[in-house]
């Protein structure tokens, strides 16, 4: 598959696939831009306000980016202070480009992987719109347009004829299926309706939204697995028992992360139940009693 499309539209459905992805988008302005063509951010989490940032540069080129143009994007990278960059060209990239990208915070996405997600997020007509070809002769066309023309005003009085016939045809039916005596036919009683036993509805089972977890980096060949978001009065509870949750620089706080991350390949059914916040915080709370949380001051027992 060949890109199509000419270079502003290219930075648009890059802005798509992004959006498609999770990713929240903002199109820079045409001119004086920096360097910068998008800037993406990550969508919150319920146990996390933070927002990722991260810069995209667009190469719509045909041939190979350099290593000047991966040292210049490393600089604006270190001037804006985001937490990432990302270069996607619909050419691919010289060794010494790829040499100086590794290690750094800089992805690399090249044609070949370009076109693996434009097909995993069926985006063939933002990169590739089908353009109708024009014909050779344009003497042609003109020909064309006036056979069109005569053909139309020649078919105006067949037309015509046909409308009046069935015009014709539906007075005298009108007329034929009148009923000769002015008494009206008296109507028939109405049908009493079949008494039907009283069904009992079932309430359905709450259905539990499923919003995706984007990757910090997209990886063009990694799969987006998606968690079931929990309640805000779930959560409220969670937090509630235990405020550790609140709390990103905690360890209790990161080994739950690496909990829910664990779960989501060794048990996802765990979260089909809505209190699934509580259940993992339950099982970080047996696991690393006394390690990831505070005691808590025993309690006295009242005086009498």
């Amino acid at each position: 598959m060949k890109i199509t499309c000419d270079y502003w539209k290219f930075e648009h459905a890059l802005g798509v696939l992004y959006e498609r992805m999770g990713y929240s988008v903002e199109v820079t302005q045409a001119t004086g831009d920096g360097g910068i063509d998008l800037n993406i951010f990550t969508r919150p989490l319920f146990w996390s306000r933070r927002r990722r940032h991260y810069i995209v540069q667009a190469k719509h080129w045909e041939g190979s980016v350099g290593e000047p143009e991966i040292r210049d994007l490393y600089g604006t990278l270190m001037h804006v202070g985001a937490a990432g960059a990302i270069l996607v060209t619909s050419g691919s990239f010289s060794k010494k480009a790829i040499a100086f990208a590794d290690g750094k915070p800089i992805q690399l996405i090249d044609g070949d992987a370009l076109v693996v997600l434009i097909k995993r997020f069926r985006l063939e007509d933002e990169f590739c719109p089908k353009q109708e070809l024009p014909s050779a002769d344009p003497f042609s066309q003109v020909a064309n347009t006036e056979a069109v023309r005569e053909n139309r005003s020649g078919m105006l009085p067949l037309l015509a004829v046909v409308l009046s016939c069935l015009a014709v045809g539906w007075l005298y039916s009108i007329y034929h299926d009148a009923p000769k005596n002015s008494e009206a036919a008296p109507t028939p009683p109405p049908i009493p309706p079949r008494e039907t036993p009283q069904q009992v509805s079932t309430p359905n089972p709450p259905s539990v939204a499923k919003t995706p977890i984007p990757s910090p980096m997209p990886e063009p060949s990694a799969s987006a697995d998606a968690v079931p978001a929990a309640s805000p009065a779930a959560q409220a509870r969670a937090l509630h028992k235990y405020p550790e949750l609140g709390n990103e620089d905690s360890p209790f706080h990161r080994f739950f992360k690496l909990r829910v991350q664990r779960y989501q390949i060794a048990k996802p059914e765990i979260f089909s139940d809505p209190e699934w916040p509580t259940v993992l915080a339950d099982e970080v709370a047996k696991v690393g009693d006394g390690v990831f949380r505070q005691a808590s001051p025993p309690v006295r027992p009242p005086k009498p």
